[in-house]
């Protein structure tokens, strides 16, 4: 009996000690940056164009005189204040109290309750512009990050009858992104990172150039499964509070959708001029799939065999929304979600192939001259993709010091690296006049 006791007491530690490690590798393991940083440019890329695409028409939904005026917005608060001290008073069951009182909060901020003065607001909004800018780029981006969560949220709730489902998950997206160092890849910040690593360096060795990788960090981590878990609640909520309704019990939700006027980007009207069987077929599927999938959505996400193919359907659905719908950003908010559940290593096999190049090429520096130096230091600040090879002149005798060595075999010195490299160095596209003018210095540097 001894025994079996100090067994069952044996296994029950065992177990609780796996389910602490699983859960502490679940949140806690240090994670890559890479899928962060692109969800990080993909919602920073749409917000910059719902903003601007709202910015014509600023004053006339955050505005003193806007559709929604300061007073609308004052007696709202005071309406659900006065539902809250009701409610609070009735003769209800405490529970039902307390869940109606929750319901009946409304809690609004806005940077714009208290800017008023229409020059303040459009300083004030050209302000936030470029911190939503910054983050998308990647500069300062922690506080760019949370200064554009704070515009987000505070230009929803102060033009209130602009809020949508996509606002929503801007809204929880930005948060996520602001808990955790999303501009530690693809960002100006990671550039400056090497560029101060570099400073100073002569010998390109393996543990110098392995050390301009960017780190893990747990906090990515935490911030990918918050993401994640949160996308898993939307899709789960979204598909169960369909079954409400008898339009999607019956299958012709999608029908009523495509040929709703607000929505709608072309008329849908000939389908009900098929055979019964085409537009039956149609809608049916389109109602079931969207129904099977988002409710299935949390629990066939996680297995890995079955991730690329929910990752693949919700590219369908999303894009059979933006299809027949015209809620295209909508779509690419709710995809920039689902990118959470691409593994790290997968993203940057994406990016390699998307910005990438297996094509080397080789730079031959002296470490006595300090202008081939910082050149080098300038090569390796941009070569996020590892394209380049420092080597010292002496390694090589048929190439001088200074000289950059093509794939072709051609060569180029001075100012002619920089047009040699554009096209075959994509991270200067966006650096590209920052790039120039180190390039030049060094051109004018060999010619003294």
């Amino acid at each position: 009996m001894k025994t079996l006791l100090q067994a069952w007491l044996a296994y029950l530690r065992r177990t609780g000690q796996e389910v602490v490690q699983g859960w502490n590798r679940f949140w806690f393991t240090p994670a890559d940056p890479a899928t962060l940083a692109v969800i990080r440019i993909s919602t920073g890329v749409i917000l910059l164009y719902i903003q601007l695409t709202c910015y014509p028409i600023l004053m006339d939904l955050i505005g003193p005189h806007a559709w929604v005026d300061q007073q609308a917005i004052q007696e709202r608060m005071d309406f659900h204040n006065k539902l809250e001290r009701e409610l609070l008073d009735s003769n209800m069951p405490e529970e039902l109290r307390q869940f109606s009182r929750n319901t009946a909060r409304w809690y609004p901020f806005s940077v714009w309750f208290w800017v008023t003065d229409p020059t303040a607001m459009w300083i004030l909004q050209g302000f936030f512009l470029v911190c939503m800018m910054c983050m998308t780029l990647g500069l300062f981006t922690r506080p760019a990050t949370i200064l554009t969560w704070l515009a987000h949220i505070s230009f929803v709730h102060r033009g209130y009858i602009v809020w949508f489902g996509i606002d929503s998950m801007l809204a929880f997206i930005l948060l996520y992104l602001a808990i955790a160092p999303s501009g530690a890849a693809l960002s100006l910040d990671q550039v400056w990172r090497r560029y101060r690593r570099l400073k100073g360096v002569r010998q390109f060795t393996a543990d110098v150039l392995e050390g301009l990788a960017p780190r893990p960090h747990w906090m990515i981590n935490v911030s990918i499964r918050l993401l994640q878990i949160h996308m898993c609640i939307v899709y789960f909520c979204a598909g169960v509070s369909k079954l409400q309704g008898p339009a999607w019990w019956s299958g012709y939700a999608s029908w009523i959708t495509m040929n709703t006027p607000e929505f709608a980007l072309f008329n849908m009207n000939w389908l009900a001029h098929t055979p019964d069987f085409v537009w039956q077929w149609f809608c049916l599927f389109g109602s079931y799939f969207t129904l099977a999938f988002e409710i299935a959505f949390p629990f066939i996400i996680w297995p890995r065999w079955w991730r690329p193919i929910t990752l693949f359907g919700a590219v369908l659905l999303h894009a059979g929304i933006g299809l027949f719908m015209g809620l295209i950003s909508f779509g690419n908010v709710m995809l920039t979600g689902c990118m959470s559940f691409i593994r790290p290593e997968g993203m940057r096999w994406f990016l390699s192939c998307l910005l990438g190049s297996s094509k080397k090429m080789t730079f031959y520096m002296s470490p006595e001259k300090e202008a081939q130096v910082r050149m080098a230091h300038w090569l390796k600040t941009v070569d996020a993709w590892d394209q380049i090879t420092i080597l010292e002149a002496a390694q090589a005798a048929p190439h001088p010091a200074g000289t950059l060595v093509l794939p072709n075999g051609s060569t180029r010195q001075g100012a002619a690296i920089f047009w040699a490299l554009l096209p075959r160095l994509r991270t200067l596209w966006l650096l590209g006049p920052v790039f120039y003018w180190p390039c030049r210095a060094y051109g004018r540097s060999l010619r003294s």
